[in-house]
Order: C-alpha cells, then structure tokens, then sequence
C-alpha cells in the first residue's frame, strides 16, 4: 500500500464519526481559499472532545455531536458560547468575496444537522435566497441560486446562471 493510499485510509477512519454537517462542510470548504482557517476552528473544537466527554460521560461520537450542535448555536448568534470568539474570528478573517459562501453552507450545513438531507438544505437554502430580493447580496457581492458568488453589477444586470 502507498503512502498516499495509507493516508486516504486513514482520513476516512477519522472522518466516519463526523457529524454529516461536518462533511458536508469539509467537501465545500477543500477548495476555497479559507480551508487554513477552516482547519484551524475544527482543530479548536476537537481540542474541546476530551472536556465534553468527561462533563457529560459521554462516547467520543457523542461528544462530537454535542461540539459540533455548540459551534452550530455560536454561528447563529449564541452569545456566551465557547465557540462564539472562534466563529467571529473566521468571519473575519474572510474576504468580502468569500463570506457568502462561508455563510451559506454553514447554513445548508446546520440544516443538515437538524435532519434535512443535504439536497433539501441546498433546496430551503435556495429558496431563503428567493424569498426577499437582499438575500443573496453581500456588500460588492451577490450569491446566485447556484451558489455561485458574481459581482454585485452582474447580479443586478441579470447576467448570472
């Protein structure tokens, strides 16, 4: 076996217990410029799996669970949350350009987590995007019913899929 395949093996055996938000997000994010960030705040909440399990006695998967539904509260807007400071840090450190993305699958991502599959959070997500004309537009940047991010003027003109 390779090197390269020992390390597909072992990503796969670390990733069978994340929360099908989590993958969701990690398939959206590998290629976008923020993945350094992105890694950093999974990084942040796994160091927190040690303390959850003990407060709670609970099993590895379960603490997962409870982290990742913690982190999703913080990023719609749970203030006294030990994830809030971590969310708000990568906001920031976002460029205008990529935060409709960010945003609008941590959304389809926190859909997902409530049961959603992932085609009905992309569909609802699309739809929010319909439902008032300032959904989709984010500062110099509007986000199409493809999830495609276009300049604001393209946007307004019409000239987006």
């Amino acid at each position: 076996m390779s090197l390269y395949q020992v390390h597909q093996l072992q990503r796969k055996l670390r990733n069978r217990f994340l929360p099908m938000c989590v993958r969701y997000w990690d398939r959206q994010f590998a290629n976008l410029g923020f993945i350094h960030q992105w890694d950093a705040l999974k990084q942040i909440v796994n160091e927190q799996l040690p303390v959850i399990r003990h407060e709670f006695e609970c099993s590895h998967r379960e603490s997962l669970e409870i982290a990742w539904e913690t982190y999703i509260d913080a990023s719609n807007g749970e203030v006294d949350n030990p994830f809030q400071q971590v969310y708000i840090q990568l906001i920031q450190s976002l460029s205008e350009q990529e935060l409709p993305l960010y945003l609008c699958h941590t959304s389809i991502g926190s859909d997902i987590h409530l049961g959603l599959s992932e085609s009905d959070a992309i569909a609802q997500y699309q739809q929010w995007l319909q439902d008032d004309p300032e959904h989709p537009i984010f500062g110099q940047w509007a986000l199409t019913q493809t999830l495609q991010v276009i300049p604001i003027e393209q946007f307004l003109a019409g000239d987006h899929p």
